[in-house]
Formats: C-alpha cells, structure tokens, sequence
C-alpha cells in the first residue's frame, strides 16, 4: 500500500492517477475534535457506502460532487479538489451546537426553514462559528462563491430529504465541505455519513448518527449498519 498523501482522524487519500484521489475509509471513530476516539470493526465499511449511496444520487440529481465511483468496500474514488476553508452546516431541527448556543430554540424544535450556518475548519479552535462579513474580510471566499455555496447545501438538504424521508428517517442537520475542481467549479467533497449528520427515527426518535457514540447511548455500529441498509445502501 501507498503512504497516503493525507491522513485525517478517520480517512485516508491516496494518489491514483492525474486528477485523481483514493479515498479510504478507516475504521476510526472520533468525537470531540478527536478527543474521544476508538477503532470499530465495519465502521469504514459502513460510513464509505452510506456515503457512496448519498453521492450517486447527488450526482444523479445534478448536484456537482468530488465522487466518481465505488472501488471496493472502504473505498471510492474522488476527483482532486482545492478545498475550502470553511464548512456549512444546515438544521432542519433544533439540535446540538443550535440550542446550546440559542436559548429561543428548544431540542427538537422543527424550524420554519433550514437555518444554514458557516464554521471555520480549525480543529485547534474547535471550528468556531463564521459570518459571511468576516469571511470575505479574511479573503477566505468572495460573496458569489458563499452564496453557490449556500444554494448548492440547500439543493443537497431537498435530495436527501426525500432519501431518508423514504426510508423513514428524519434529517435533523448535516455539514457539507466544498471544493474547487481544475476547472473553478464548486464540488461537494469529503463525505456525507453519519459522521457528518444528525438522523432521527420518525416514528420513536431513535438516534442513528454518530451522537450514539458521541453521548455513550449504547452500540453505534448497529446503528450504521440500520441506516445503511435502511437508504439501500448495502
């Protein structure tokens, strides 16, 4: 195997071909900007096809992403993408960082319309919070990039709505990590798991996100495993 070009708390890129990237999904699991961390068995298996899953049908419904194709189970194939500074987030339900820092909003809240929120990728600084005036005063992104950005998470909210509305599931919030492709254009990259977002059973309100191992509320495997079989994923 290939030393990785890039190694984060639970993925691997690799070089393939010109353009090209490996992505590889380990079986790491992290919580607390990697604070709380353990290495479960399937856990890449089940957050690298969760994510292929969600990515087709992203791709199918028009909306740009970095993925290009399945290579076997942990990995997929990405196109090569310069990323952005900063991640965007979008609630449909009051929950986490929403309620604790908003006393008008009440855990498990619907909202009116999806609040979209910016953070900075600091890990150091726990990616704090970012407004569109500081991003464009620190250069990060100029006003037309943040506004596709923002339209493209709402396109992205709308499609996977009905994925997991289908199978079930409510959509609480996710985060979504852009980048630019050789030609300018703005991809969704990284993954979309439930790493990566917040899913609730319709019907009991069941946890079947990463919040089970995030607040030690019993085997966060099965509850992989449920959505990806759930989504039609496996």
């Amino acid at each position: 195997m290939k030393k990785p070009l890039y190694s984060g708390k639970t993925k691997s890129i690799f070089e393939h071909e010109p353009g090209l990237y490996l992505m590889e999904f380990r079986n790491d699991i992290t919580a607390g900007d990697g604070v709380k961390h353990e290495v479960m068995e399937n856990k890449g298996y089940y957050s690298s096809e969760i994510s292929a899953k969600l990515f087709e049908v992203l791709n199918a419904s028009g909306v740009k992403t970095h993925f290009v194709k399945k290579l076997g189970d942990s990995r997929f194939l990405v196109r090569s993408l310069k990323m952005c500074p900063v991640e965007f987030v979008c609630r449909n339900i009051a929950a986490g960082h929403l309620v604790k820092s908003y006393y008008m909003f009440k855990d498990g809240q619907k909202l009116d319309r999806p609040i979209l929120q910016m953070f900075l990728k600091d890990d150091e600084r726990h990616d704090p919070l970012i407004n569109e005036s500081t991003v464009l005063s620190a250069g990060l992104l100029k006003k037309e990039r943040i506004k596709e950005m923002e339209d493209m998470t709402l396109k992205v909210n709308d499609v996977l709505k009905k994925v997991f509305d289908n199978a079930g599931i409510t959509l609480v919030d996710f985060k979504l990590e852009f980048g630019f492709d050789e030609n300018g254009a703005v991809r969704v990259g990284d993954e979309i798991s439930p790493d990566s977002m917040r899913l609730w059973d319709k019907k009991t309100s069941k946890i079947l996100d990463k919040d089970v191992f995030r607040k030690d509320l019993g085997d966060v495997m099965s509850v992989y495993e449920e959505v990806a079989k759930r989504i039609g994923a496996v």
